[in-house]
């Protein structure tokens, strides 16, 4: 079986979320105007160096991030309320910049999913909720982000637990073939659980002190009988 490095073959397409009711918002209007900026951008307002650091903490993305409703929608400043559930982040951007446009002309529209989160737990070297901002981001992204795997890694069961309307569903991958580009968790979604178990010779360098011991043991009590017969 090949490795997954330098493969060169098609991946399986990226799979589609739907924002829903609950998801926080990065949403980014610009316009060749600065003073309307400000009232889109309230974030950026007399920030210049830092406007970006606002969203590196879970307060910052929850004071400056637009709620999605109850009623699927988003209420934006000016323009008013966006209906968005539903809607992938690219149909989002297009139903703002259609909204915009009523009252501005020649934006730039951004959207971006703040609450995207993907748990590494187990035999990854930093273990740790993780935050996407990227249009996509692969299980490949998110074991190097937690610093790859541990030395004792069963890279051929690498667990995937995405929830679902119908529950939590699992994907078992593995890491050392090309079959982990075609699986439907190749490409990660918010919330996802990855989950790296331990090979199972994990303890062996754990048992091997007292291996040692037992075999210095048998040693002892070995010579001690070549002494004993050499003294008849």
């Amino acid at each position: 079986m090949r490795d997954l490095d330098g493969l060169d073959i098609v991946r399986k397409d990226m799979p589609k979320y739907s924002i829903k009711t609950g998801d926080n918002l990065f949403v980014s209007i610009i316009t060749s105007d600065e003073d309307l900026n400000k009232v889109y951008n309230p974030s950026q307002a007399g920030i210049q160096a830092g406007a970006v650091q606002v969203y590196n903490d879970l307060a910052g993305q929850y004071v400056y991030g637009y709620e999605v409703a109850e009623d699927g929608t988003v209420s934006l400043p000016v323009i008013g309320k966006v209906s968005v559930n539903g809607m992938s982040i690219t149909e989002c951007e297009e139903a703002v910049r259609e909204k915009a446009g009523e009252y501005l002309k020649d934006m730039a529209v951004k959207v971006r999913l703040l609450n995207y989160k993907v748990t590494l737990i187990g035999e990854v070297k930093k273990p740790g909720v993780y935050f996407n901002y990227n249009s996509e981001f692969t299980i490949l992204d998110a074991l190097s982000t937690a610093g790859g795997f541990t030395d004792f890694a069963n890279l051929n069961e690498v667990k995937v637990i995405r929830p679902t309307a119908n529950g939590d569903k699992v994907y078992i991958l593995d890491m050392q073939d090309e079959s982990a580009i075609s699986s439907p968790a190749f490409y990660t979604l918010p919330n996802d659980i990855v989950t790296v178990p331990p090979a199972k010779n994990k303890n062996l360098p754990l048992k091997a002190p007292a291996i040692t011991l037992v075999l210095a043991a048998a040693s002892t009590a070995l010579l001690l009988l070549n002494v004993l017969n050499l003294n008849l």
